[in-house]
């Protein structure tokens, strides 16, 4: 999964072989988030992405236990497309090189 890390964004932004126009594009999203938590890193989540991310999340918080590395019935009952819309409340969205990504303060 690809995910954006403004920590990395802002490596990118201070080595000299960065090209101009990925700068120029990484200052305009850095000037939008930067008061968010920029330099203690900031993830964006392509929407191509999101709902991968949410479900993911959902494991990681152990909403799915999985006993002994099996698969868990309940995962294919679940409606992925409204829990990742529920999860998208508490996130912004933002453009950035012509996609659209979803991110919250650190």
């Amino acid at each position: 999964m690809s995910i954006l890390d403004s920590r990395d964004l802002e490596e990118e932004l201070n080595n000299p072989d960065t090209d101009e126009e990925r700068k120029k594009t990484i200052k305009e999203l850095k000037k939008e988030t930067e008061n968010y938590g920029w330099e203690h890193g900031i993830f964006f989540v392509s929407e191509y992405e999101w709902e991968d991310y949410c479900r993911e999340t959902a494991q990681d918080c152990g909403y799915l236990e999985r006993y002994n590395d099996t698969f868990n019935p309940l995962e294919s009952c679940i409606d992925w497309d409204k829990w990742s819309d529920l999860m998208a409340m508490d996130y912004d969205q933002v453009e950035f090189e012509g996609k659209t990504y979803y991110w919250r303060e650190a």
